[in-house]
């Protein structure tokens, strides 16, 4: 009785010991699989203030508080879970964009008229070009 016992202990150890070296929780994202982002026209191009700087071009968001070389995809809850210096996460929200690196806070992105409003945390940050 206790070798049967010591077997199915045995057995059950070994098996959850694969399971786990199987499954190393890696649970990564590759920029191949997330959803491209094209950022709309009228936000495009160089925007500036004497503290901020913002550039923003067809699929690439580069700035002094984000990512120098960021390329722009979908906000997903896939993308949430991918953490990378180079991947900015982006979505339509009511009249603006919202941006943000992913694992960090988000920011909000409106244009008022040949400015570019930009809302990050709880101050705002008005730029031009």
């Amino acid at each position: 009785m206790k070798k049967v016992v010591v077997f199915l202990l045995s057995l059950v150890m070994l098996t959850t010991g694969s399971i786990v070296f199987i499954n190393d929780g890696s649970n990564e994202v590759q920029a191949s699989s997330l959803k491209a982002y094209n950022v709309p026209k009228r936000y495009r191009g160089h925007w500036k203030n004497k503290n901020c700087w913002l550039t923003i071009s067809k699929r690439h968001i580069s700035g002094n508080y984000f990512t120098k070389h960021g390329t722009t995809y979908r906000w997903t809850a896939k993308a949430q879970r991918h953490v990378s210096n180079h991947i900015v996460l982006c979505s339509r929200y009511r009249k603006g964009i919202t941006i943000g690196l992913a694992g960090g806070e988000r920011s909000y992105l409106v244009r008022k008229g040949k400015n570019l409003k930009l809302y990050i945390d709880t101050w705002v940050e008005t730029l031009h070009r």
